[in-house]
């Protein structure tokens, strides 16, 4: 067989023994432009989602910590009582700016957020009349104000809004924990017949490659015995040749004398 034909047979063995790489290179590049931003964004909502609860549920105990304070105002009299109630308003409207934060992806929650900002602002303000009542007219004045159960409805809204909104962000990560679980399985599909495919690929190249490399063997073979019977015939063209025929070269053409 020609080098040619060595070489045709060989370039598509080489061919199927590259398949494999170019296919674990191929799912390397998919992962990159694909899978790896979409885990990055996953991970971003995912933070954000409990960034959400955890600012839910700050602000919840933040309003209960004021109303605290201000019972216990209510009871003794005592302004040491309204330290609760001094530091949960001074905290919350960080913790509001919080949860605005943590809700800036999900435009579903802006509802939420407002009726929530309009229920802690009633909320607050009772509270502070109440203590300005007792401050400045005594208990009754300030039980009339809590017996108008504007307190105790704003504290229920309050806690139904932020129940929403802990909620909402709760589906939204179970929906992203969902959907991270099928792109793993996708993944884990993708590797193994990657996989399989790929030692097939490899197995049959390997295969290929030995058949090319016992034709280029038995051609080299060939090759070699044609050339030895070459240099066996320029051999037996140049032997010597016969004494007879010597005598006949040696024959002397002049006339002899009689």
């Amino acid at each position: 067989m020609s080098r040619v034909g060595n070489a045709r047979f060989l370039i598509p063995t080489l061919l199927f023994a590259g398949i494999p790489l170019v296919f674990i290179a191929a799912i390397v590049v998919f992962q990159l432009m694909k899978n790896v931003p979409d885990a990055r964004r996953a991970r971003v909502n995912t933070v954000l989602s409990f960034e959400t609860i955890r600012a839910a549920n700050a602000i919840d105990a933040a309003v209960q910590d004021a109303e605290r304070g201000q019972r216990g105002f209510l009871i003794s009299g005592q302004e040491v009582y309204l330290d609760p109630y001094t530091k949960a308003k001074e905290r919350m409207p960080q913790l509001m700016v919080e949860l605005q934060q943590a809700t800036v992806a999900s435009a579903d929650q802006l509802p939420r957020l407002l009726q929530l900002q309009a229920d802690i602002t009633t909320k607050m303000n009772e509270l502070a009349s109440t203590i300005t009542a007792m401050r400045q007219q005594g208990y009754e004045a300030a039980k009339a104000i809590v017996n108008t159960d504007a307190g105790r409805l704003s504290m229920e809204a309050i806690s139904a809004d932020l129940q929403s909104i802990r909620d909402a962000a709760s589906a939204r990560l179970n929906a992203r924990l969902r959907r991270a679980a099928a792109t793993e399985e996708r993944i884990t599909l993708t590797f193994v017949v990657g996989s399989i495919i790929a030692a097939l690929a490899l197995l049959t190249g390997a295969f290929l490659l030995g058949l090319a490399y016992r034709r280029a063997a038995i051609s080299e073979q060939v090759l070699q015995a044609t050339r030895q019977r070459a240099r066996g015939g320029r051999r037996v063209g140049s032997t010597k040749p016969p004494a007879c025929l010597e005598q006949v070269f040696s024959f002397d053409a002049r006339p002899r004398r009689t």
